[in-house]
Order: C-alpha cells, then structure tokens, then sequence
C-alpha cells in the first residue's frame, strides 16, 4: 500500500524525516494540535531517536482519531518492515478493551457494571496484532473507543511493536502543550545525556507480598544479576527503603526520587491513579491527618514540590498508570520539573505475584523500556512517557553472558520452537541463574504437560523465592494429585517466606480431602519440630477444612436450583475457585444444561484453566460445541473462545 493510499484511506498524513541508513524505524502517533504546539520539539525528539537510537522516524498525525485507523496504519507499517514501536502523543483515541480479562493480571470485573470501569484501557490494540477486535461503541464525551476481543483471536498477549503513552492534560492549571513541550525538551536532554545505568532504588509499602522479607532479600540479589558489573561498584549501588522504617514513609521515598544520579526506581505498593498507598493506618492521630500524611497524593506534587528524578519508574501497583484519567500518578511523575523520563506502570488493578522484573537488566544494553515493556505480555502493562528511552550500552560485560542475555535467547528459542519442555527442565534443574530458572518454569506452565508438573515439584525447593511462589500458583492452577506432596512439604516448612506460605494455604482449597489427609500422614512422621503435636493437629484441621474447599459451590451449581443472580456469582466465581477434581462435573452440566444464559457464564470460567492438568478435557468439550450447528451463535462463539484460551500453549 502506498503512503498515498495511506493517506487517502485513513485520514492520515505521513510526514517523513530525511531517510537514514537503519534496519529498524519508529513512528510517532501525534494530533495535529498538539504537533502545531510543539512542532519544534517534536523534530527534536524526532532527531534525538535517530541519533541515539539509530531509528528512522515517521511522524504521523491522525485527522479522524479513529483507533482502527491507527492501528491499520501501525500494522501495515509493521508488516512492510518499517518499524519496531511507536508513542501515542496528545489526545490519541484511547481503546478500552471488553471481553478480555483473562489477559490481565488480575482485573476481574462484572462487566454489567458502568463500562468505562469494567473495561481495560489497552495500547495491546495498537501494537499486537495478533489479538482481533469488534467495535462496541464510541464514549459520547471523550475519547474512549470499546472494543471486544473476538473468539477467533489469539487468546495471549505478544506485541509485535513496542509502544508508549505521552498524554499530557489540563489539569494544575498548566497547559497540556506547555507541559509537552517542556517534556520532549526534559527527553531530548536525557536521551543525549548517554547516562549509564548504576545507581537502583527500590522500596516496599505496607501489605505488598505479605511484607515478605525473604523477597526482599532475593529482590536485591536479583538486581545485581541483571546487573553483575554493580557487585564491583564500592558506592552503594543499590539502596532500599521499607515502608515500616518511619511511621510516614513518603518524604523519604520523595528524597529519594528526587536524587538526580538515580537511574532506576521499583516500588511496590497499593495503588489507585491518584494514590500511592505507603504506610499502615495509624489509630494515635486523627483520621483526616492520617489519610494525607500515610499516602502519596496527585496533590503532594505541587504541595511539596515533589519533583522525582529517577530516570525509569517501575510501579508494582495497581492503577498508578492509568492514563485514561484527566490525570495519574505517572503522569506527574513524568511532567513534573525533575528528570523521570518513562514510568512502567498498570491501567487496572494488578497482582501481586507478578514476575515485574522479566529481563529488566536488557535496559543496560541499549534495549528500550519499551521493549522491557512487552516481556510483561500483560493487556494492563503501559510505558508512560517516551518508550524509546534507553541507558547507555554497558561495554565492560558481553549481553550474552547475563543472565537477561540467556532469558532473551531462550524466550527466542520457546517462540521459534526450537527448546523442549525436556530442556527447560533441565535449565529448571541447573541453571546457575534464578531469572533463567524462572523462565523455564513459566515455558513449561505454556506447554502443560508432564514436565510442566515435575518442574512444579522441582520450583517448589528452588533457592529463589519467587520462582518458589510460583510454584505454589502453579500447584494451586495444576491441580494434579502429585503436587500435593511438595504443597504440603514447602507449605508446614517453618523457614519458607510469608507471601509462600499464603499461596501454598490458598493452594490446599483445590486438592480433595483424602489426597491432602493421605500425603500429610506420609510426610509428617518424618517431620522433627519441637512442638510437633499441636503443629501437626493445626495443619491437620487446616486440610480437613480447606480441601476442596468450593465443593459446596459446585454442587449448587449442577443442581441448578439457584436463583439468576446468585447462579451468575456462582458461575463467575468457577473462574477462579473450581477444584481441578470437579472440572468434568461442570463440563457434564455445559452439556447437558438447555439454558444458554447459565451455559454461557461456565463455558466462560473454564477458559480460566489453561494450567489445569484437566486442560484436555475443557478442550476437547470446548471443541465439540464450537462446532456443533445445534448450539446457539453465542454458545459456539463463548465455546471457540474457551477453546482457543486452553490451547494458547500451541504456539
């Protein structure tokens, strides 16, 4: 397709820089105001990719802000071998994403709710092409577009181009171009600066990971294995910060923000787009004291001319990048006076056991934050601020021999299909490096098989914690009756971490009672703790309890003798909470059942169990109906989706 026809088709204007001799290119997504605003420093932006990023730059300014277009646009572009990513800058039509919350994290809503709150802002429209969308409606009174993920689409997220948001407002009284142009100036500064990455912060707010301080403790080891050189730096290189060392933590996590030699920033907290909740509710002072001074606040910015500098901002928190707002916290971590360039960060809610720092040490090689962006493969996941921004290439270490280099070229090896769920368990097994066990895991949790449940049992004794609770997520989502041992062995462990603990006890609700009983009376004998009775009557009442623990549910559910209302909780809470042993008792009752609106809900919640060792089955009765001309359009349609999200391993 010619730029012409581009042109003409999509109400677009190209605008191409003087070509350059590069394999890779860039495009800037722009409306025509704020390009008339800042046509400056837009060309100096522009210029700066080219020099220090050796992009080849496409402005491109949208006359409709029409998201279809755009994308159309981005994908022929992509397909033509002329670009790797692009920014969406200004007011560039926002999709919101329906039917889809199986590629989040954590965002589960009732999607009768007000649309605008059970929708997921997504830029994964724009830059994965492999997801497929159908046009719902366009917000009378912004620039929000609702889409629906289509059955027939891929069911995972894997973006071919990697993407960011610069979408300055109104809001404090300054101008929305005012604000942009003095950013691209603060960008273009910084890109030229060819800053190294030696100087991390990272800090830990109250209730995150259970406030685990063996995850604390293998947090810190994991930044200096993506990044080794820093072990040799006699400066303190890494610093950390827990939200217990003062009662209001936020002015010390303020100063430290502010520090102008701070490259990268990883915080974990609570969050909504206005807050950054820090520290614990305190009862010895007032109420409306408490709220203000405990948290960070949109408000505290211009307050206490809070001006954070750290280069990169991680936010391990939920809503803190919601850009559909008028306003959230990175945006104003990126337009205040101080030196942030891109905050990473959620549009919704996230979870909490989340592998936040997949190959973040590539960003010491010349990789982009964008690009460190898409390994979260998340609908959620947005870079705020200028996607292109990248540290200087550290030249004292080769990036093969990281071990991000080594994550890199096996997650090249998992896509190409060139590895076999028998090595990944032997790198599960081997590997010196927690960040390529970690993946190994998660490649063979993709290919669900019998390695997939020998490396759960081999995860649940690793040396990292994460990978360890992983493991116990993965026992919980498996469900296979030979997982319960290494559940229950890592779960009575006096020694293993607190947020472990937590997964492994939720874990116990999906294995049945007998199993459980059976493997404790194997297992505890062997046991030798000094207040060994008691311990063992208390675990013993938990299993009795909690095996199986939604069995209840199930059976209400087959019965069918529940009012609408309370069959669709019941229906939507068989997303999350089905023992694996009672998946054939739903599946008997999809079948069977005549009435569409209870059928339709269960089809829905099977598709959570791509990691269930019953996988096969959801499949094959999945299959079946998709293609059965007696079923109702919807039911085939809900069918082809569950379908499609078990087999998303068939890569």
């Amino acid at each position: 397709m010619t730029k012409r026809k581009i042109a003409a088709f999509f109400a677009l204007t190209l605008i191409l820089l003087q070509p350059i001799k590069a394999a890779k290119g860039f495009a800037i997504i722009i409306d025509q105001k704020s390009l008339n605003e800042a046509k400056n420093e837009i060309e100096a932006y522009a210029k700066a990719i080219k020099d220090v990023n050796k992009m080849k730059v496409y402005t491109i300014v949208d006359r409709w802000g029409v998201p279809d277009s755009i994308r159309a646009c981005l994908r022929s572009m992509y397909y033509q071998g002329k670009i790797q990513g692009a920014v969406f800058i200004g007011d560039i039509p926002i999709p919101m994403i329906r039917d889809a919350q199986h590629l989040t994290s954590a965002f589960k809503m009732d999607q009768r709710l007000p649309k605008e709150k059970s929708s997921v802002p997504s830029d994964r429209f724009y830059d994965d092409f492999g997801l497929q969308f159908r046009f719902l409606e366009k917000d009378s009174t912004s620039t929000l577009y609702y889409y629906s993920l289509k059955s027939r689409s891929e069911q995972y997220v894997h973006s071919n181009l990697f993407t960011g948001r610069i979408r300055p407002t109104d809001v404090g009284g300054t101008s929305r171009y005012d604000k942009l142009r003095k950013y691209l100036r603060k960008v273009v500064e910084e890109k030229n600066a060819h800053n190294r990455l030696d100087r991390i912060f990272f800090l830990t707010g109250s209730g995150s990971i259970d406030e685990s301080r063996v995850a604390v403790m293998d947090e810190k080891i994991q930044y200096y294995e993506h990044f080794p050189w820093l072990k040799n730096c006699t400066r303190e290189a890494v610093k950390y910060v827990d939200y217990a060392q003062e009662k209001y933590i936020k002015f010390t996590l303020m100063d430290e923000l502010q520090r102008e030699d701070l490259d990268l920033s990883v915080l974990h907290h609570h969050g909504d787009f206005d807050t950054q909740y820090l520290n614990k509710e305190h009862k010895d002072v007032p109420k409306d004291y408490d709220e203000k001074m405990r948290d960070l606040h949109l408000s505290d910015f211009a307050e206490y001319k809070y001006n954070p500098s750290s280069r990169v901002v991680i936010f391990d928190a939920c809503f803190n990048g919601a850009f559909q707002n008028e306003d959230c916290i990175a945006n104003e971590y990126i337009f205040s006076n101080g030196k942030t360039i891109a905050c990473m960060g959620g549009s919704v809610n996230v979870i909490q056991d989340k592998w936040y720092d997949r190959m973040l040490g590539l960003l010491a090689f010349g990789h982009t934050i964008g690009e460190v962006n898409n390994y979260q493969e998340l609908l959620e996941s947005h870079i705020i601020g200028d996607p292109t921004f990248c540290f200087a290439p550290e030249t004292d270490i080769k990036e093969s021999e990281t071990a991000d280099g080594q994550v890199w070229k096996l997650t090249q090896d998992f896509w190409n299909k060139k590895i076999s769920s028998s090595k990944l368990l032997e790198l599960l097994k081997t590997s010196p490096y927690d960040q390529v066990r970690m993946q190994a895991l998660q490649f063979l949790a993709r290919m669900n098989n019998a390695d997939f449940v020998k490396g759960i049992a081999i995860a649940a004794e690793d040396r990292y914690e994460m990978v360890q609770r992983f493991a116990m997520n993965y026992i919980k989502t498996n469900g296979s009756d030979e997982l319960a041992k290494p559940l229950l062995q890592t779960w009575t462990n006096p020694s293993t971490s607190a947020r472990v603990k937590t997964d492994a006890r939720m874990a116990v609700e999906f294995f049945k009672k007998d199993v459980l009983q059976r493997t404790y009376n194997e297992i505890w004998p062997k046991k030798n703790y000094v207040d060994k009775d008691s311990l063992g009557t208390k675990f013993y009442c938990i299993i009795s309890k909690y095996g199986n623990y939604w069995e209840k549910e199930v059976d209400e559910i087959i019965a069918d003798t529940l009012k609408d209302s309370a069959f669709r909780f019941s229906a939507t809470c068989m997303r999350l909470y089905c023992p694996h042993s009672r998946i054939p008792d739903i599946l008997k009752y999809i079948k069977d059942s005549k009435n569409d609106a209870r059928r339709i809900p269960l089809i829905e919640a099977m598709g959570w169990y791509k990691y269930s060792y019953q996988a096969p089955i959801i499949a094959k009765a999945a299959k079946q109906l998709s293609e059965d001309s007696q079923q109702s359009e919807a039911v085939r349609e809900e069918a082809l989706k569950t379908y499609n999200r078990i087999m998303w391993n068939k890569r």
